[in-house]
């Protein structure tokens, strides 16, 4: 379809845009603006422009302007296009680099990430290592509590012997087991406080790398999906 002034204001008393009658004539909205302007068309209404076509060329002229074969606008168009191709081409390398500087960023963080990832998965290992050494712990607290009770019982027995003593010596020999007893005591649970700390600090430190851990891998996976989304096959 041919690119001049009098189809272009026919296309606008049909009310059509400038994107549509562009896309009718077959060249870009850039290459519509610059005919406007070339025509002296800008900001104008459709009564001033039919003016002004009128003003500029005669019936004849109009006819001619509205054949398919003008030797000045099949000239004049292909010049358009080779500019509209060459600025197309301009804008698809600047849009290719700007492309392959992000895929380069996204992969140096996803490399990033990985060597995180691994440095985590070391982590977990040793965590649970931690926790084997817990459960270790665990059952050793347990043994402690036994003995706790035991030595309780034994404390409370040897109360109980004091008290029935009959004699000096028999009192004498009761005291000593009851110190003996209360020392042993006493040590037990001294042992026994500094396990439950122990085991108390383990339990924290593990569900916070654990918490961690689950945190990055949920990082790690929204990354490597949108990295294949823009990264090329």
């Amino acid at each position: 379809m041919n690119v001049n002034p009098v189809r272009y204001v026919e296309f606008k008393e049909k009310g059509l845009s400038d994107s549509k009658i562009a896309k009718e004539m077959g060249i870009s909205i850039a290459n519509l603006n610059n005919k406007k302007s070339h025509w002296g068309f800008v900001n104008k209404s459709v009564n001033e422009m039919k003016a002004i076509v009128k003003r500029k060329t005669n019936q004849h002229q109009r006819k001619q302007s509205a054949a398919p074969n003008m030797s000045d606008d099949i000239h004049q168009q292909s010049e358009e296009k080779k500019t509209e191709k060459q600025q197309v081409s301009q804008e698809s390398t600047q849009e290719a680099d700007d492309q392959t500087e992000e895929i380069r960023s996204l992969r140096q963080e996803l490399q990033g990430v990985k060597s995180f990832n691994a440095n985590l998965e070391r982590q977990l290992e040793e965590a649970n290592e931690k926790a084997k050494r817990l459960a270790s712990v665990q059952r050793e607290f347990e043994t402690l509590e036994s003995k706790y009770q035991q030595l309780t019982e034994d404390y409370q027995q040897a109360q109980e012997e004091l008290m029935n003593a009959q004699t000096k010596q028999s009192i004498t020999i009761v005291q000593q087991q009851l110190e003996n007893a209360k020392r042993a005591f006493d040590q037990e649970v001294a042992e026994h406080k500094q396990t439950k700390e122990k085991l108390d600090s383990a339990v924290i430190n593990n569900e916070t790398l654990a918490r961690n851990w689950k945190e990055e891998q949920k990082r790690h996976e929204q990354l490597a999906t949108y990295t294949q989304l823009v990264m090329p096959s």
